[in-house]
């Protein structure tokens, strides 16, 4: 039971070998004592781990008693291959689904829906999934501004969006513009901030380049000036989410890499379960 009175999701990716799917489950089996609200399985680049996010969201929800929200894009999937996909979780008690575009593949996507609030729309009438969408505190590297970024996400909010979780970011001054500006436009729905454990701060800065997420140069510095990069990580995140803690923000996304021991040693600082 946490101390604070917070809601920990958590975020996992489908592992590529067997061994690796038995070290996801050993880490999930750690990580229970932060009872997460809910957990997420991604989805692959043009939904190139399909059948893998499938079967592991289904092994999750059977072992353990949170709810398991499975990750759809538009991409790598006809609407016919949707319709099938989401009908098959819903059926299997998976009820909950983070509704993403996808990165665009090359040339034509015929049969395809294009965008994500197209995506929403059509869950929505498939069954009464509980829906989560992203947003870009820092605006997706694809649009103009943060103004036309969250226009684009009001359509998905209009389309029966239920949630919001954002892309990790490292400066909350950002997250407190965007939040402000989705407020302002309407958007009244849980908005939950992505946090990223750095757990190699090299990694970090291409997802980050590919994504559009600014690593101030103070947190690369500690990286390149200090020895103790686990103390370095942890230190980081404990200030930031101490920080949105203090903003009146009570639910946490973590981005946890199929890693335990730095995000627990994180939440057990920050008084997030006892």
């Amino acid at each position: 039971m946490n101390k604070k009175n917070v809601n920990i999701s958590l975020e996992f990716f489908p592992p590529k070998t067997a061994g690796l799917e038995k070290k996801l489950h050993q880490e999930i089996e750690k990580l229970k004592i932060l009872e997460p609200k809910f957990v997420s399985v991604t989805y692959g680049a043009g939904g190139s781990t399909r059948k893998r996010t499938h079967d592991i969201v289904l092994k999750i929800a059977k072992e353990n008693n949170f709810e398991v929200a499975a990750h759809l894009t538009c991409v790598g999937s006809t609407k016919q291959e949707i319709t099938e996909i989401a009908q098959n979780y819903w059926n299997s008690n998976i009820k909950h689904i983070v509704a993403l575009r996808g990165d665009l593949p090359d040339g034509e996507n015929l049969g395809h829906y294009k965008y994500a609030n197209e995506l929403v729309a059509a869950l929505k009438n498939i069954a009464d999934f509980e829906i989560s969408v992203a947003a870009y505190p820092e605006k997706h590297p694809e649009s103009k501004n943060l103004d036309q970024d969250i226009d684009n996400l009001k359509k998905k909010i209009d389309a029966g969006a239920n949630q919001i979780i954002t892309q990790f970011f490292f400066d909350n001054s950002y997250f407190y513009e965007f939040l402000n500006k989705a407020r302002a436009k309407n958007i009244n729905i849980p908005i939950i901030p992505g946090i990223l454990p750095i757990h190699d701060i090299n990694q970090v800065q291409h997802f980050a380049q590919k994504c559009g997420t600014d690593v101030p140069k103070k947190i690369i510095n500690q990286y390149q000036t200090g020895t103790d990069q686990f103390e370095i990580s942890k230190n980081i995140a404990i200030k930031q989410c101490q920080d949105l803690y203090d903003h009146d923000i009570r639910d946490f996304h973590f981005y946890s890499l199929n890693k335990a021991d730095l995000l627990l040693e994180i939440c057990k600082e920050l008084a997030f379960y006892e």
